[in-house]
Parts: structure tokens; sequence; C-alpha cells
């Protein structure tokens, strides 16, 4: 009997093993300045961000998807098309805006940095949460979506962290207020 409970216990630890790999990663990238949860090695890609003024600014998009969700880290850098945070933030915000009814929009700020924070139904029913923050002529995004009656990506927009360039996680210790 005692020898079946053992067997049961070492089945159950080379598969829980796989199941635990399967976790989320806390995802860096030291170029573009910041880091955020994924559920796995985000897919990357350059692209031409459009602002509001309608010029092209370059930018990255960091993908990660789930059974149930999709994870998406965009930064862009206005350092060729000087912006004040307010006009990025909103502009983008406005984007996420498009996408549904809006059932939440608040300002936020992630270590002192102002940004804001969004929760959009889509019409067919999809959540989507984002917060959006603009620092050192960077607009970042994290926007989580999931499907209807799933839990809110919460896990992802909420484990975002800004770092300078030598990785360290940007705190801002005095009132930082859009300009």
């Amino acid at each position: 009997m005692r020898f079946s409970a053992l067997i049961c216990v070492v089945i159950a630890v080379f598969v829980s093993g796989p199941a635990k790999a399967q976790g989320w990663i806390e995802f860096y990238d030291a170029v573009w300045g910041f880091s955020i949860n994924f559920p796995h090695e985000p897919v990357q890609e350059d692209i031409q961000f459009t602002t509001v003024h309608q010029r092209m600014v370059p930018g990255r998009v960091f993908r990660g998807e789930t059974e149930t969700g999709r994870y998406v880290m965009t930064v862009v850098s206005y350092a060729g098309d000087q912006t004040d945070p307010l006009t990025a933030v909103f502009h983008a915000a406005n984007m996420i805006r498009a996408r549904g009814e809006v059932t939440y929009f608040d300002f936020h700020d992630l270590d002192g940095i102002p940004g804001v924070v969004i929760s959009v139904t889509e019409p067919d029913g999809r959540l989507v949460q984002a917060s959006l923050y603009f620092i050192e002529q960077r607009l970042y995004i994290a926007d989580g979506s999931v499907n209807a009656g799933n839990p809110p990506p919460s896990n992802f927009w909420q484990s975002i962290a800004l770092l300078d360039p030598a990785g360290n996680r940007i705190i801002i210790d005095d009132d930082l207020a859009f300009p």
C-alpha cells in the first residue's frame, strides 16, 4: 500500500514538472526599458506607430498568447518626434477606447510615472485591460485581453516595471505630473 502511494507521488512530481514550466515568466528587455510578465517568451516585431500628428515613429511590439488571452506590450520611441506625455498617452488610449465600450478609465501612476488605465469590453464580449505610461520620450502600452467569461488579464498589465538603461526600476519620488 505504501509502495503504491510512493509511486503516485513520484508520478505526480514528474507530471507537475512540465506544468510548472508552462507558468508565466518575467520578461525583461534592457533595450526598450521594461519588464513584464508573459505567459511564455513573447514574439517580437518592429513597427511604425502613427502619432496623433500622423507622423510615423519606431516601436516594438512584444506578443504572447494563450488559449484564452492575448498579451501585448508595445513600446514606442518618440525620440525623433518630440511630443508631450499627455498627447502621446491619450492618443494611444483613444485607440484602445475605439475597440468597444469603456467600462473603466482613470489616471494611474506607476512608481510615480503618470499614466492611465483603461478597461474596454469589445463587441464580442472580450475584456481588454491596458495601462499606458510615457517617460523619457517613450510610450509604454501594456494591453491584455481575454475571451468573455475568463478572469481579467490584470496579472499582465499590473506586472509592468519601467527600467533605466542600467536595468534598474525607474521610481519617481516627487510628484511628477502631466505638463
